[in-house]
């Protein structure tokens, strides 16, 4: 974490509390060998939170039904049972045992589908009062101890002990639908193998340490030599992941649209030498970014309701269930004065977390935007001394060679990465578009790219009537044209045709060089892109045949 984003969250940690969304798992479990996941999984968690409670948990507790400890001496502890649906619900407030006023509150939620499906998700959430400490991030121990016992699946994947070795094509193209599946919750981490082994101890990092720090919340893989092969066949080698490296594919993934770089990758020379720890540190990093994606996710509210929602039904449905026995008044009214204690206090805690957990967001945009705009200004100082070195060699007479143009497509990934590095990048779409390109001459596809590094960025980066005349000049030599692609109101009706993803950003391919009008796309040639201002790049977002229009 940088200077400026300890600064940010140490101005936050000034604050009386702030709690932090730490972890949470997601899983739907089976009944097994005749046994009952539903009541075994309950046990397990009532077991868990007994050993935390300070005080024994009272006797409607180990039956599985609704409870309070909040006895002198003992955590907050609740948990709320209910037959219709069947949902059982708990929350811990666990001290933390080294620093005072610290609480890890642990949150669990069991329920049970017509189906005999079983949901079960747990959360963790940190909460100091005081001066902010860092914490690492976890998983409940409880969470592997139910995997253990029962069948439990992540991604509809049955979680096992150790990490899933991917050993065969059957076990890649399994691995490629996990990756691609459009409804994942949990990154898939990677680390693949030396060519030649199926030795899971010969990865950099340690897989099972890794596996178990993630457990229920990460799908950790190993990936053998010989499948690294059959999976960039799959999903393209800019994809993929070989050759002791680990790669994080985060939810979301698609490789006909998405691009590389929003799915980290760790090359073995620098896992070796990450930070001061090494692999070590590496697998830190790994957990920490995997858990914090697992609290990320928009819809967690509505997949695992926060226990106070479910005891407020539980409360409800309690009272509907008086009403229609027929209770008196007077038990009746006794119902209703506990229903509005409970939802005062629930009401006051939901208000605090909320108002803590809007605090400790908007520290972490604010640090994160500082970030970013450091990253931005350190990229521009580079740029700009890159432009200057550049300036000095001309001016010396040793201006670097002119660049080779191949005469095919084979590798215009690597040639994009070795030559427009830093003035043009070309997305993962557009280069898709390159390996099924029809137009007739190949190396008029790198001309075209040469001319937006040389002419049309150095124009845009330093603007002047010479530049503009260099640009004209360069797209008359090659018998081009630039102009702009849609009209506003036109743009609704091609989907996502003129749309890209670049960074965080939709942008729109705006601008395009063109050349020849026929409708045969071995003749027609169009390179679709946008100019990014942060970066100072042209970015391709398609390129060489035509985009589709009304007219096409």
């Amino acid at each position: 974490m940088s200077d400026t984003t300890n600064a940010t969250l140490n101005t936050a940690a000034r604050r009386s509390s702030s709690v932090w969304p730490v972890s949470q798992a997601l899983l739907t479990l089976t009944d097994e060998n005749g046994h009952s996941a539903f009541d075994r999984t309950r046990d397990l968690c009532i077991y868990w939170v007994a050993q935390r409670a300070g005080r024994p948990l009272p006797p409607p507790a180990w039956r599985g039904e609704s409870f309070e400890l909040e006895e002198v001496g003992a955590q907050r502890v609740a948990a709320v049972g209910m037959d219709s649906p069947r949902y059982w619900s708990a929350r811990l407030d666990d001290a933390d045992k080294s620093l005072p006023q610290r609480t890890w509150v642990a949150e669990v939620g069991l329920g049970q589908e017509a189906s005999g499906l079983i949901l079960f998700g747990a959360r963790l959430t940190c909460v100091t009062r005081g001066a902010e400490q860092p914490f690492q991030r976890s998983i409940p121990a409880f969470v592997r101890r139910i995997a253990e016992h029962c069948a439990a699946h992540l991604d509809e994947r049955r979680l096992q002990k150790h990490p899933w070795l991917v050993d065969s094509e059957a076990d890649v193209d399994r691995l490629v639908q996990l990756l691609t599946k459009s409804q994942r919750t949990a990154t898939v981490i990677v680390a693949s193998l030396p060519e030649g082994s199926s030795d899971p101890t010969e990865a950099v990092i340690a897989t099972d340490e890794l596996h178990r720090r993630t457990f229920g919340a990460a799908h950790v893989v190993v990936l053998s030599g010989d499948a690294s092969f059959h999976l960039s066949d799959r999903i393209g080698r800019e994809f993929s992941v070989f050759r002791q490296g680990v790669r994080s594919y985060l939810r979301g993934f698609d490789p006909d649209n998405d691009e590389p770089y929003r799915h980290p990758l760790g090359l073995p020379e620098r896992i070796l030498q990450w930070a001061e720890s090494g692999p070590t540190g590496y697998v830190d990093m790994l957990v920490d970014h995997a858990l914090r994606a697992s609290v990320s996710r928009q819809d967690r509210e509505h997949v695992l309701p926060p226990f106070a929602e479910v005891r407020r039904k539980a409360a409800r449905q309690a009272m509907d269930a008086a009403r229609k026995a027929g209770s008196s008044d007077r038990q009746l009214l006794e119902l209703a004065l506990e229903e509005g204690h409970q939802l005062r206090q629930d009401l006051e805690q939901v208000r605090r977390e909320s108002n803590e957990l809007l605090t400790t967001a908007d520290a972490e945009r604010e640090a994160a935007q500082q970030e970013a705009r450091q990253a931005r200004f350190r990229v521009d100082v580079l740029r700009r001394q890159n432009e200057t070195l550049e300036a000095r060699l001309v001016a010396a007479g040793q201006a670097t060679a002119p660049t080779l143009i191949p005469h095919n497509l084979d590798d215009f990934g690597e040639w994009c990465d070795t030559h427009l590095a830093g003035h043009v990048e070309v997305l993962n779409r557009a280069r898709k578009g390159v390996k099924s390109s029809q137009y007739e001459d190949d190396s008029f596809l790198y001309r075209a790219l040469l001319l937006l590094r040389d002419q049309y960025v150095t124009m845009r980066r330093q603007p002047s009537a010479e530049a503009r005349q260099a640009y004209e000049t360069a797209l008359q030599d090659l018998g081009l044209e630039e102009s702009g692609t849609i009209s506003q109101e036109r743009l609704g009706e091609q989907g996502e045709e003129y749309y890209a993803t670049f960074g965080s950003s939709r942008r729109v391919l705006d601008r395009h060089l063109k050349r020849g009008v026929s409708k045969d796309q071995r003749k027609c040639f169009r390179l679709y892109f946008f100019w990014d201002e942060d970066t100072a790049q042209a970015i391709v977002g398609w390129m060489p045949s035509h985009l589709d229009t009304r007219q096409t």
